[in-house]
């Protein structure tokens, strides 16, 4: 008696499994997902260069004065990493080497010229690298906020496009950035190096 139950408890058991597994699904909702660009050609802004300095304790001196009060104070120059190393071992050298760089902001790039005379004057050493077109800060927000906006419209057109195709309405249910992870649509130290910034947006809709 005892193995029948079992066999029919099993067979039961076997019998609801089978009966649910067989059980219609529920319809999964049709989505679809589009990618929005937006890109904005850079106007004539102020210039970014920076400017290495290398040199001992006096030019160092000599170097910030220029910096703080100086015929350098009017490019809005800004420190970005300062370092000092001492060559030799310690017993034969000749003191600490400073290793500093700036960042000049230039209403034009005419003015690069005069940075040159300004250092080559007082005999500083270091070089100049030029950067690209710079963003001030109070704008950045508002260009940032431009570019996403106009993604974002450019994403949803396109999936309205896809839904009118297929004579559907549509639900925006997830918006997130779709930008090159190595990318940032407006720099965070204000310096853009090219012509243009890009955004991508990417939008995920039902189709109802």
């Amino acid at each position: 008696m005892k193995i029948s139950f079992l066999m029919t408890f099993s067979l039961l058991v076997i019998g609801l499994t089978l009966g649910t597994s067989c059980s219609p699904s529920t319809d999964v909702p049709e989505t679809v997902e589009m990618t929005g660009v937006a890109e904005l050609e850079l106007p004539e802004l102020p210039f970014a260069i920076n400017v290495s300095f290398n040199g001992n304790d006096k030019q160092k001196a000599e170097m910030q004065e220029l910096v703080a009060k100086g015929e350098l104070s009017k490019f809005n120059t800004k420190i970005q990493y300062e370092n000092l190393y001492q060559e030799g071992d310690g017993v034969s050298s000749k003191g600490f080497t400073y290793s500093i760089s700036y960042m000049l902001i230039l209403k034009q790039k005419a003015e690069l010229d005069e940075v040159v005379e300004i250092l080559t004057k007082y005999k500083l050493p270091g070089y100049i690298n030029t950067m690209g077109s710079y963003i001030e800060e109070e704008k950045r927000s508002e260009i940032a906020d431009q570019l996403f906006e106009a993604a974002l419209k450019h994403a949803e057109s396109r999936i309205a496009k896809f839904a009118d195709s297929k004579q559907k309405n549509y639900r925006i249910i997830e918006v997130s950035d779709a930008d090159e992870s190595h990318a940032i649509p407006v720099p965070l130290d204000g310096v853009a190096y090219q012509s243009k910034l890009v955004k991508k947006v990417r939008l995920k809709a039902v189709l109802e």
